[in-house]
C-alpha cells in the first residue's frame, strides 16, 4: 500500500483541490488513469472557459450531499463561535462613551451622509460655523458601511459595533468557503475557526474603524481569486475586479493589489489560452474602473489631479518622519507633533497634503541612515517583536485594549509558524498561493513606508488565518495517518485481532 503524501488531507470532505480544482493530469478522482485530453471540471462542476465537454455534469451522490451537510453545519458552528466572541467583547466595550478618532470621524461623517451631505469634513460640519467642506481624507467605503447601518436605524456606537460584527462573522464564513474550495472542507472549517478566534481580527468591530471593512474586502478578494484560478470564467473575473475596486475604496495602499494580485492572476492562470487571459484581465479592469471611477472623478473635480483616492497619506508620512520618531521612545511610531511642525502654505487640503509629503521626503532624504533603521523598527512594531509592551500601550489610542493586544501577540506567534506550514503545503501541491503572500508583503511595505501600527497588518492577518487553516489540516491529516498505521493497527484504525 502506497503511503499518503505528507500534508494530504484525509477523511470525508477533505479531498484537496488541485490546480484547476481537479486531480493531476492523467489521474482520475479515484486514482485511476484518465484519457489524455479529458475535460477537467472546476469546483462548480462546469467546464472551464474554452473547454468543451459533451458529458453532463455528474450528479451529487448521497456521500457528496452528506459531506456538504456536514460542512454547512460545521461552518454554522464556526459562525456561532465568531458571533459569540463578538457579543462578549462588544458587551464589555459598550460602556465606552467615546470612540477612537478614526471611528468617531467615520461615525459623524456617516451621519452627515445619511442627511444628504456627501462625504464632508465632520470637524467643520460639527463646528459652530457648520461648514459643509468636501473632503477625501480617506477612501469612502468604511463611511458608507456605517451610513447603511444608520439607514436601518442602527445609530450610536454600540449599534455600529454590532453592524460591523455581523460583517466580521460573514467574513469568517467566506473565509471557510474560500479554503474549502482551495484545499478541502476540514481545512475550511479550521481556517474559519482560526479567523473567528484571532484577537487581532475580532477586536476590530468594537473600534468602529476601517479595519473590519479591510477584513471583509480582502477575504472577498481571496475568495474571488480562488474561484477564478480554478475556473477562469468572466463572471469570476468580474468578481475579482469588484473585490479589487472595493479594496481601493477601503484603504489607499490596498490599490496596489491590482498589480500584486489582479494582474498575475489574469496572466498566469493555467489551462487557458492567451486571448481568454487577456479578456479576463480586461473584465477585471473594467469592473475596477466602474467601482473606483466615480470616487476618483469626484476627487479630481474637487481637488485636482493630486488627490485620487485619499489625502490621508499626507499626515501619515509627515507624522512618521521627524526626529521624534526616528529615535527615542517613539522610534518607529507616529507623532502629531511632527505634523504640527510642517509649514502648510494654504487651507486647501490638496496643498496641505503636498506640503506634508514634501516635508517627510525631505527629512528622510537628509537622514537616510536613520531612515533605514527606522524602517526595520516600524516592521518590528507592526508584528509585535519590537517593544511589544510599549506598542500595546500606544495602540490603546486606536481603541484596542491593552490586554487584547497582548493576547493577540501570543496568538500571532502561534499562527505564523502554522501558516508557514500551510504555505509550504499549498506550494507542494501547486495550489494558489501568491495572493496570500501578496497581502502579507503589502502589509509589510505599508508598515515600513508609514509607521509601525498593527492595524496595517490586518489584511496580512487575514491571509495568515487562512493559511493556518491549511497548516492545521495538514497536521490533523498527519496525525490520522500515524494513528491508522501505528503498531498493531490496520488501515481502518482498529486494533488487529480485536473482537
Amino acid at each position: 500500500m502506497t503511503p499518503t503524501p505528507v500534508g494530504t488531507p484525509t477523511g470525508p470532505g477533505s479531498t484537496p483541490q488541485h490546480a484547476g480544482g481537479d486531480p493531476p493530469e492523467g489521474e482520475a478522482p479515484g486514482g485511476g488513469a484518465t484519457d489524455a485530453g479529458r475535460d477537467h471540471r472546476d469546483i462548480t462542476g462546469t467546464p472551464p472557459v474554452g473547454g468543451t465537454s459533451d458529458a453532463p455534469a455528474p450528479r451529487p451522490t448521497e456521500a457528496d450531499r452528506a459531506r456538504r451537510s456536514h460542512f454547512t453545519g460545521g461552518l454554522a458552528v464556526m459562525a456561532a463561535v465568531a458571533a459569540g466572541v463578538q457579543a462578549l467583547f462588544i458587551h464589555a466595550m459598550s460602556h465606552r462613551t467615546t470612540l477612537p478618532a478614526a471611528g468617531r470621524y467615520d461615525t459623524v461623517q456617516a451621519r452627515q451622509l445619511v442627511r444628504g451631505y456627501w462625504l464632508i469634513d465632520p470637524a467643520e460640519a460639527t463646528s459652530g460655523a457648520h461648514l459643509l467642506v468636501p473632503t477625501a481624507t480617506h477612501p469612502p467605503l468604511p463611511t458608507v458601511l456605517l451610513a447603511v447601518a444608520d439607514l436601518v436605524d442602527a445609530t450610536g456606537p454600540t449599534s455600529h459595533m454590532v453592524f460591523l460584527a455581523v460583517l466580521f462573522v460573514a467574513s469568517v464564513v467566506l473565509a471557510g468557503v474560500t479554503v474549502r474550495d482551495l484545499v478541502g472542507e476540514r481545512a475550511g472549517l479550521l481556517a474559519a475557526l482560526v479567523m473567528a478566534t484571532f484577537p487581532l481580527l475580532w477586536v476590530n468591530p468594537a473600534t468602529v474603524g476601517p479595519e473590519t471593512a479591510v477584513i471583509a474586502v480582502t477575504t472577498l478578494l481571496l475568495f474571488a481569486a480562488v474561484r477564478f484560478w480554478a475556473s477562469p470564467r468572466m463572471a469570476h473575473a468580474a468578481l475579482v475586479g469588484l473585490a479589487l475596486g472595493l479594496c481601493a475604496l477601503t484603504r489607499t495602499d490596498l490599490s496596489a493589489l491590482v498589480v500584486l494580485v489582479g494582474l498575475p492572476l489574469a496572466l498566469l492562470v493555467r489551462h487557458t489560452s492567451w486571448p481568454l487571459r487577456l479578456r479576463g484581465l480586461a473584465v477585471m479592469g473594467i469592473l475596477f474602473v466602474l467601482v473606483v471611477g466615480p470616487w476618483v472623478g469626484r476627487n479630481v473635480s474637487l481637488f485636482g489631479h493630486t488627490v485620487l483616492l485619499s489625502q490621508d497619506y499626507g499626515p501619515a508620512v509627515a507624522g512618521a518622519n521627524c526626529a521624534v520618531v526616528y529615535s527615542g521612545p517613539l522610534d518607529g511610531w507616529w507623532s502629531p507633533t511632527c505634523v504640527a511642525t510642517v509649514a502648510v502654505t494654504g487651507r486647501d487640503p490638496a496643498a496641505a497634503t503636498a506640503d506634508q509629503v514634501r516635508a517627510a521626503r525631505g527629512y528622510a532624504s537628509h537622514h537616510q541612515g536613520e531612515a533605514v533603521g527606522t524602517g526595520w523598527v516600524r516592521l518590528g512594531r507592526m508584528w509585535d517583536v519590537y517593544r511589544p509592551g510599549q506598542t500595546a500601550a500606544l495602540e490603546t489610542a486606536t481603541g484596542r485594549p491593552g490586554w487584547v493586544s497582548q493576547l493577540g501577540r501570543w496568538y500571532l506567534y502561534l499562527v505564523v509558524p502554522v501558516a508557514a506550514v500551510g504555505a509550504v503545503v499549498l506550494r507542494r501541491r501547486r495550489l494558489l498561493l501568491f495572493p496570500f503572500v501578496s497581502l502579507i508583503v503589502l502589509s509589510c511595505l505599508t508598515g515600513v513606508l508609514a509607521f509601525g501600527d498593527a492595524r496595517f497588518a490586518v489584511d496580512a492577518e487575514v491571509a495568515l488565518a487562512l493559511l493556518a487553516g491549511v497548516g492545521l489540516d495538514a497536521g490533523v491529516a498527519a496525525g490520522v495517518r500515524r494513528w491508522s498505521t501505528g503498531p498493531g493497527r490496520h488501515s481502518a484504525g482498529r486494533l488487529t485481532g480485536a473482537t
